[in-house]
């Protein structure tokens, strides 16, 4: 984004310029902050003529494709974005409050950069300020608008940034191996980590994972690893992908066993529900709603493969290290699993919510067009 601002004395006539932000080819017209009464052209022209005070003339200008990416793509979502941006740069920008100021601007439709021209001034009545913006003015003047033109995608880099936060957990989960005098040390980091999840409302804490797991489960687990790495070449990198087929058939078997134990059903449900959900705003068909569900889970359960696979490499390194390093490293296909879960239900949840945003603009942009062609 491009934010451009400049002050004319009083002795310069900026009513052309009003009339060219008007009436230029591809302008929408005037307009101002009231988005029931539109400016006067003659009207601006006359206070531009006979103002006594300074008069800041501002531009502020997307690429085409960003607009269209951030939701600008009509006349009516550039004169909101104008609105926010301008009372936001009055005040944090220049230091004045609503009422001590006036303006007008234009939204011109060019191709490849569309714009929006403003000319700003003071109420007559207000305290004056100097006309030229010191740099750290035009500093704040430029972040107040970014804030406002890039709050939508913010938003979203937020979210996604959240995301990838939950997925390195998970696979910081998967890689961690401490050694015995530390082992107590990295639980209770990750305990007190996700209390403070649940504590700012980033996590519910019924979904947060288990602190232990089922003997039974633990002990089946552990025999299966152990088989499972008797097969395993003893050279390579431990990957699902690097694996003979007989052990990735195995290791795939083992991933649908893991995904199957009831302690792991309560996220796995939230999981499902919201790849169903995602899936939903694109198609109503049963057939692609399983399509979709079934290749959700393919992909998770390679995930928690890949994890199988790691720690079946590593079963015969903890067995020689004592029967808590065994311990821990069968769990952590557990936890690892838990983790690929709900990173997994948390990315869907956001896409949706992507997806629901995007759909509200492109139906109010069509509601709009609709409503200027009289339709």
């Amino acid at each position: 984004m491009e934010t451009e601002m400049k002050s004319f004395d009083t002795d310069q006539d900026l009513s052309i310029h009003a009339q060219y932000m008007d009436e230029r080819p591809r302008s929408e017209g005037l307009f101002g902050p009231d988005p029931h009464a539109p400016p006067d052209l003659d009207a601006v022209k006359s206070i531009m003529r006979h103002h006594d005070g300074h008069v800041w003339q501002g531009v502020f200008s997307l690429a085409e494709e960003d607009a269209v990416t951030l939701g600008y793509g009509d006349g009516q979502q550039w004169r909101d974005l104008t609105r926010r941006s301008l009372a936001r740069l009055a005040e944090e920008g220049m230091g004045l409050r609503p009422g001590e100021y006036h303006w007008v601007a234009a939204h011109h439709r060019e191709p490849g950069h569309p714009h929006v021209h403003f000319l700003m001034w003071q109420d007559d009545a207000a305290p004056r300020r100097r006309a030229m913006l010191s740099k750290d003015e035009l500093r704040k003047a430029r972040q107040a608008v970014s804030k406002e033109v890039y709050g939508p995608l913010r938003t979203q880099i937020t979210m996604e940034k959240t995301i990838m936060r939950d997925l390195i957990v998970a696979e910081a989960r998967d890689t961690i191996r401490p050694s015995e005098k530390t082992a107590d040390r990295v639980e209770q980091t990750l305990e007190k980590a996700e209390r403070e999840l649940v504590a700012t409302g980033r996590l519910e804490k019924d979904v947060l994972a288990p602190t232990s797991w089922p003997a039974i489960d633990v002990a089946e687990l552990n025999d299966k690893l152990t088989a499972l790495s008797q097969k395993m070449p003893g050279k390579g990198r431990a990957a699902l992908a690097f694996m003979p087929e007989e052990v990735k058939r195995e290791a795939r078997d083992i991933a649908d066993w893991v995904l199957s134990r009831p302690s792991l059903a309560k996220v796995r449900h939230q999981w499902e529900q919201s790849v169903d959900d995602l899936t939903s705003l694109y198609s109503s068909q049963p057939k692609r709603l399983q399509e979709a569900r079934e290749k959700a889970y393919a992909d998770l359960r390679d995930r928690v493969a890949q994890s199988v696979i790691q720690r079946a490499g590593d079963m015969d390194r903890t067995a020689k290290l004592g029967q808590l390093h065994v311990r821990q490293n069968v769990k952590s296909v557990f936890q690892s699993a838990f983790q690929a879960i709900q990173g997994e239900h948390l990315k869907a949840q956001a896409q949706a919510e992507v997806a629901k945003r995007r759909a509200v603009q492109q139906s109010a942009a069509e509601q709009r067009r609709d409503n200027e062609r009289g339709w």
